[in-house]
């Protein structure tokens, strides 16, 4: 069974012509469960919060004050930390068995 963060950890990087980071490709299957996951979750933390920006940077100049490749690759991160045991609980179980050999 691949777990929550090796599926993100597979993720790719897209990169300018400069080759910097500027964006991150997940499939789409481990992105409709991070989007369907985040929809049942309990609480769910602001992008700010995640960043641990909250009381820093104001929300209307967050986007001048962080480079965009900074903030995704974070956001990727935070999400895959924060969804990992909800994923697990989720997909231990025999009806998805027969994606453990992907």
């Amino acid at each position: 069974m691949t777990t929550v963060l090796e599926a993100l950890q597979s993720a790719q990087f897209v990169v300018d012509t400069t080759g910097q980071k500027v964006a991150v490709q997940v499939t789409p299957a481990v992105w409709e469960a991070l989007i369907n996951w985040l929809k049942t979750a309990d609480s769910v933390p602001t992008v700010e919060e995640l960043l641990g920006l909250a009381d820093e940077v104001p929300q209307a100049n967050l986007q001048s004050e962080v480079h965009v490749a900074q903030e995704d690759a974070t956001l990727t991160y935070s999400a895959m930390k924060l969804s990992e045991p909800s994923f697990a609980k989720v997909w231990d179980n025999p009806e998805d068995d027969i994606y453990n050999d992907l």
